[in-house]
């Protein structure tokens, strides 16, 4: 028989955004919930035309709650975790049907973020989930399933899968983050798991998130202090803390906090600890960079290539390649530092930095029309213009 999937998701006042999510999964599922937690606008109506079974509950400052509500009234054998301001991209609904017709009851999906740069950051994110009353979510904010998740695999020896399905984010752009006041609901609600759990490292990653994201570096610092005195308080919940790797990156990259001077040895000290991450080799390579040490550096690069299935591929696909190519150019092997450029450009066709340095090896090497034309193709004349503005480079 062929495998149930249940589209559950969490919804309040969410009529302007709705309809997009609708029209991406149309044909997907076979079981829909959504749990509405005090809608004011047509949530509840378009939701109800779509397909959907709608559960009210009263909001309680706690996404996590929400969500297990929503997994306890699905159906289906799998479970797909979406938000409204969230779609699934061209080939995404497919790839899905096919991983749970094969069996698959567990997946990350390949997360697009757009910045106000008009760059996109992906992350992969655990939204198939098997439907197992074990599987719950956890923190009132930020809510995360994976312990659940984790122990369900350990139990079952099923795989975890990563699908190549790009699910579109468009809530953290900033200009509705601002207006969603996330940023200060986000770090209260942190505020409030940490004030029941001063230990809960999960909490803290969260934390220091938020703080990243909109560059402030007061409670970056903040953040960052107390998430270290957590980690040594309770070093084996860090080890098996599946974001551990990003964890100490915020703690080494605090601005001014107390590892800004040492970033590099505080890493290195700390990596051997940890299961080898692709993002942890980048973060080490680049302080290797910053510091000159160039054959350290370009051997961690490498490696963080090898690594793949990082939550941003941006850190084993992207990144390490214009590593390599910076040193590469440092080397005057400028054909090498073209080829490497131009292969992170075809990873990410907006990226500022990564057309930059193709366009400028371009021009060196005599190739800037043909290179140009390629990459204006890939992503806009403006983009790519604003890129070469940078190195001096008139596209």
């Amino acid at each position: 028989m062929r495998p149930r999937l249940s589209l559950c998701m969490i919804v309040r006042d969410e009529a302007a955004m709705l309809p997009g999510l609708l029209d991406s999964v149309d044909g997907l599922w076979d079981d829909f919930v959504a749990v509405d937690t005090g809608s004011r606008d047509d949530t509840p109506t378009l939701l109800a035309q779509a397909g959907a079974r709608v559960v009210h509950e009263p909001w309680a400052d706690d996404f996590a709650a929400a969500r297990n509500t929503a997994l306890a009234h699905a159906a289906g054998d799998v479970v797909l975790v979406l938000d409204a301001d969230e779609r699934l991209q061209p080939g995404a609904a497919a790839a899905i049907r096919a991983a749970v017709d094969k069996g698959i009851a567990v997946a990350t999906l390949r997360f697009q973020n757009p910045l106000a740069s008009g760059l996109v950051r992906e992350s992969r994110l655990l939204r198939l989930l098997p439907h197992d009353p074990h599987v719950r979510f956890r923190h009132r904010i930020h809510e995360d399933p994976w312990e659940s998740v984790q122990d369900w695999l350990e139990r079952t020896g099923q795989p975890l899968a990563h699908l190549d399905a790009a699910v579109l984010h468009l809530g953290y752009q900033r200009d509705v983050a601002a207006e969603r006041n996330k940023r200060d609901r986000d770090w209260t609600l942190l505020g409030r798991l940490l004030d029941d759990d001063p230990d809960d490292l999960y909490a803290h990653y969260k934390r220091l998130q938020v703080a990243r994201f909109w560059d402030d570096a007061t409670r970056w610092r903040e953040a960052a202090a107390a998430a270290e005195a957590a980690i040594g308080r309770v070093p084996a919940a860090f080890a098996r803390l599946h974001t551990a790797d990003e964890l100490l990156v915020m703690i080494a990259r605090a601005p001014g906090g107390a590892h800004a001077a040492d970033a590099r040895a505080f890493l290195d000290a700390r990596a051997p600890l940890l299961p080898p991450s692709g993002l942890l080799d980048y973060w080490r390579a680049w302080l290797a960079e910053a510091a000159g040490d160039l054959p350290v550096a370009g051997a961690l690069y490498a490696a963080a290539l090898t690594r793949g299935g990082s939550r941003d591929p941006q850190y084993d696909r992207v990144r390490p390649r214009l590593g390599l190519a910076r040193i590469a150019l440092a080397a005057g092997e400028v054909a090498n530092a073209a080829g490497l450029a131009l292969a992170a450009c075809e990873e990410a066709p907006r990226d500022t930095e990564a057309l930059a340095l193709t366009l400028y090896t371009a021009k060196v090497l005599g190739r800037l029309p043909d290179v140009a034309a390629a990459l204006v193709a890939r992503a806009d004349v403006g983009t790519v213009r604003r890129a070469g503005a940078q190195v001096g480079v008139a596209v």
